[in-house]
């Protein structure tokens, strides 16, 4: 079921004994913890790769990348694994490296939100990539799905007590929003939940 500022706002209200009509802004920092967390993942499968044009640019709510699969037109290929030296190393390679030389990526770097696979593909590739992504600034359309509930609501109710200085709900909720967030951050360390594309 998805999260709506609505329903968010009636427990708040409930909670904090308040008739606020809006918590949009509480509710927009509780997204943006939850999204530098890394714990929002998007994907995208609209990339290529080829000899005449060998990078590919960053979506734009993209944070960093999890994971990059090339599929060369009837595989997928092992995910391409970070250059150790990022960029430096790529630049470094390239330069030392005869013109010309292309082949199956196996690693990528990124600068300035393009992803550089190395080696130079030889041939054409399509792209998945999973990312770690940032939530969209509005709390008309939430992300995050239902296990996020109690994280966004307690969060939620925290920031609008913070708000008004009410110290006996700041040190009720603050802790159960901490306590909420780091449940989802333990779930999520392995393999976040993968939203919308």
């Amino acid at each position: 079921m998805a999260i709506t500022a609505a329903q968010i706002l009636v427990f708040v209200n409930n909670q904090l004994e308040r008739s606020e009509t809006s918590v949009d802004e509480e509710i927009i920092q509780v997204l943006n913890e939850l999204s530098d967390a890394g714990l929002l993942l998007g994907v995208d499968t609209a990339g290529t790769l080829t000899v005449a044009s060998p990078t590919m640019a960053f979506p734009s709510d993209c944070k960093s990348p999890v994971t990059i699969v090339l599929n060369d037109g009837s595989v997928d290929l092992a995910p391409l694994k970070p250059l150790p030296g990022g960029y430096a190393r790529f630049r470094d390679l390239m330069q030392s490296m005869n013109t010309g030389l292309y082949g199956s990526p196996t690693h990528y770097a990124v600068f300035n939100k393009v992803i550089y696979p190395y080696l130079p593909p030889g041939q054409s590739y399509t792209v998945t990539l999973s990312y770690r992504k940032r939530h969209a600034q509005s709390a008309t359309t939430i992300s995050f799905g239902d296990e996020f509930r109690n994280a966004i609501y307690f969060g939620t109710t925290y920031y609008v007590a913070l708000k008004y200085a009410i110290s006996r709900y700041i040190g009720l909720w603050q802790p159960k929003y901490a306590e909420a967030f780091m449940m989802r951050r333990l779930d999520n360390d392995d393999q976040p939940a993968i939203v919308g594309g």
